[in-house]
């Protein structure tokens, strides 16, 4: 759980890193992601790979990095668009799908299919509002997995709402 004083050493934090205002308005939210292939849809992947992805949310400006490993093939759209490789943010509850609104840049390891990625966003007021209601999601498409090979929902961590954060299915659970 975080404390208070947590809290203000996270703003504190993101507004040296980042330049992000942290007005009493503007306190920063977190969310978190665990992506991995039961989470896919329309269809699960049965794949070894996994990745998690952090966010904070302050205001409408959304910050979020990330891990993956272990992904059967490269990613997707990586020698088309290098900047927009293949990892994105989706508008939608668990199981639905829609076209992407943000793509994060990635930085990959010598393997091709470890790394990391990140980005910084604007997000509308409808987007805010989807996603503090649980209904955005990163997933990461591979070449052989192209509607995705690791899915999961940006869920506000455990003290930033109500419930908990089961983090195999990818749902809130009521306390």
């Amino acid at each position: 759980m975080i404390t208070h004083r947590a809290a203000g050493l996270l703003a504190l934090l993101a507004t040296l890193l980042f330049g992000i205002p942290t007005t009493s308005a503007d306190q920063p939210e977190l969310f978190r992601a665990v992506m991995i292939g039961v989470n896919v849809a329309p269809e699960p992947v049965s794949t070894q790979a996994s990745a998690r992805g952090t966010a904070v949310l302050t205001g409408r400006v959304l910050t979020v990095h990330g891990s993956f490993h272990g992904l059967s093939g490269n990613l997707r759209d990586l020698i088309e668009t290098p900047e927009d490789p293949g990892i994105h943010i989706h508008p939608g509850a668990s199981g639905e799908t829609a076209p992407y609104l943000y793509g994060l840049a990635a930085e990959l390891a010598p393997d091709g299919r470890s790394g990391i990625f990140h980005g910084r966003f604007e997000l509308t007021a409808g987007e805010v509002r989807k996603l503090r209601e649980g209904r955005i999601y990163l997933d990461i498409h591979t070449s052989r997995h192209e509607d995705g090979e690791v899915r999961g929902q940006l869920l506000p961590l455990a003290g930033h709402s109500q419930g908990t954060v089961n983090e195999g299915l990818g749902r809130v659970l009521e306390d």
